[in-house]
This record gives structure tokens, C-alpha cells and sequence, in this order.
């Protein structure tokens, strides 16, 4: 982005030493200071709401990032402690959560991003081991989930043992959550 502050209109050389000089030319570099000034502080407001900070959070709102090497960049976590009934899992919560159950539960994926953007998320999850609890995964619109059988084959059904060890699946889409890849990465104590 260039800056529209234009300097060109400012005479430097005014007032002239040593002579008489017309008030005119004072008033018209105080109005093209001024100008200048007002687009300055256009154009920094826009800065200060639209650039990226490193002091506060930032919302890209769907821009690309592209290019960039990364170094120390962090994924969140969110424990949602412990549930027994169906619930939402919202991808907007961050790519690692955790979730203890107290009964047996469905677990529905949503708030994927649009097709053909590629999102992932990593549920760890346990029994609160007061018995051993049975999960279904579902999609908010009823699209399909596959399972993968690489690694360990995917558990069915899907039970948490009584132990509560941390069962952990990795869940990923591409077509906004019409189908969701699920991979059962294994059992954690």
C-alpha cells in the first residue's frame, strides 16, 4: 500500500528571509499541513484496526498466510471436561481437546471451515472411570465419517475403557464436514 500524504504541495522555501511575505502562502501550507495530517491519521486508524499485532490477538478473517516459515507457532487446548449426553464439538475451540465422559455420548463435529480448506482436529478422550463409556462421531449435517484403519485399527464401537486412559483420534475434512476422516492414533495411560 502506498500513503496518498502528499508533501508536494508545502512550500519549504516559505516564508522568504528578509522580505515582505503575503499571509496567503501561510494560510495555504497550514491547509495542506493540515491536509496532510487528516490523511495520516486515516491511514494510521486503518493500520492500527487491520494490521497484525504482537500484542494482542489477531483474526485473519479467512486471509491467507502464505509463504512463511514457521518457528515456535502452537496449536491451543481446551479442556472441556467431563459430559454424558451428545454434544458439539466445535472445531472454533481449538485443534486438541479433551473431553471425560460420564455416560455414553455421541460427539458431533462442527464449525468446519468452507470446502476446499483443509482443517484437522485431535480429541483426547477418556471414562470417568466409573464404567467403561461407548462414543458415536456424527457430523452437524449428517455428512459421512470415515474411519481409517492404518496405524491401529479404529475400535468399534468406539468404547473408552473404565481405566481412563486417553483413547485419541485424529479427525480431519476438506469438504467442509460432508465427509470427516477419522483416525484412531491409540490408547494413552
Amino acid at each position: 500500500m502506498t500513503s496518498a500524504i502528499t508533501t508536494t504541495n508545502i512550500d519549504g522555501a516559505f516564508p522568504i528571509a528578509g522580505q515582505d511575505n503575503n499571509s496567503q502562502g501561510f494560510r495555504d501550507n497550514f491547509t495542506n499541513i493540515k491536509t496532510g495530517l487528516n490523511t495520516a491519521k486515516s491511514e494510521i486508524t486503518t493500520l492500527q484496526t487491520t494490521a497484525a499485532k504482537l500484542n494482542t490477538d489477531n483474526n485473519f478473517n479467512g486471509n491467507m498466510i502464505e509463504n512463511a516459515e514457521m518457528n515456535q507457532v502452537y496449536g491451543s487446548v481446551r479442556n472441556n471436561g467431563t459430559i454424558s449426553t451428545t454434544t458439539s464439538i466445535d472445531l472454533e475451540n481449538g485443534p486438541l481437546q479433551i473431553y471425560t465422559l460420564a455416560g455414553n455420548a455421541t460427539l458431533q463435529f462442527t464449525n468446519w471451515p468452507a470446502s476446499d480448506l483443509y482443517a484437522r482436529i485431535r480429541l483426547h478422550l477418556k471414562s470417568d472411570t466409573v464404567s467403561a463409556r461407548t462414543v458415536v462421531f456424527s457430523t452437524e449435517a449428517g455428512g459421512a465419517i470415515l474411519k481409517s484403519g492404518d496405524g491401529a485399527a479404529f475400535p468399534s464401537p468406539f468404547t473408552l475403557n473404565i481405566n481412563g486412559a486417553f483413547r485419541v483420534v485424529e479427525a480431519w475434512t476438506y469438504n467442509a464436514g460432508t465427509t470427516v476422516y477419522l483416525k484412531y492414533l491409540g490408547e494413552f495411560t
